[in-house]
């Protein structure tokens, strides 16, 4: 690699004095151009072992997750990170097993490069992430308790059941406090009796 920028280097440079060489500006361009071409060449094949490198990563990294208990994991992990038996950490451990489950699911089966596999790891992951959001708010909704009806006269019983529960808290009161207790009450009440019919 370093050949091609010395080279991309030198051909720079040979440009900036060109006023004086034979060569013209499409030769170095075309030079450019060649060279940039035999870099890609050179690294495109590294990206695709990268990923497939990053993919068995991850498959091993699940065997260790599955010999060392799902919970007890992350902080395996970082015992090997302190202690040196693991060069990388959580993260890029927990992305390598995440390339190697979208693998195993075909979901990057035609992906050549890691960026690529990195892009259709976090549209999964915020797939994911949308999908439990939108379950947990569908399950808290579900999982409410049913609304209790009341008939008539046992919608009296229980009213009067909490009124003299209230005026029992505040029987030490005098008269006038009462009142204005009640009323308070009275109005708190009126206002979710609002609410309700509202809903």
């Amino acid at each position: 690699m370093n050949n091609y920028i010395t080279n991309v280097n030198t051909i720079t440079q040979k440009r900036n004095e060109s006023e004086s060489q034979t060569s013209t500006p499409s030769d170095d361009i075309k030079e450019l151009l060649q060279s940039a071409c035999e870099l890609f060449n050179k690294v495109k094949p590294m990206e695709q072992t990268l990923l497939a490198d990053r993919i068995e990563i991850g498959r091993i990294l699940k065997k260790l997750k599955d010999l060392v208990g799902h919970g007890n994991f992350m902080k395996s992990v970082d015992d090997w990170v302190k202690s040196n038996m693991l060069n990388f950490s959580l993260k890029t451990a927990e992305r390598a097993m995440a390339y190697a489950t979208l693998h195993e699911q075909g979901k990057i089966e035609g992906v050549s490069n890691l960026a690529e596999a990195e892009e259709i790891r976090q549209r999964e992951k915020q797939a994911k992430s949308q999908s439990k959001a939108a379950s947990e708010e569908s399950q808290s909704n579900q999982t409410s308790p049913p609304a209790l009806k009341l008939t008539t006269t046992s919608a009296k019983q229980k009213a009067v059941m909490m009124s003299k529960a209230a005026l029992k808290e505040c029987e030490n009161y005098d008269k006038e406090s009462k009142r204005i207790l009640i009323e308070e009450l009275i109005e708190i009440l009126n206002k979710e009796l609002e609410s309700c019919d509202a809903q």
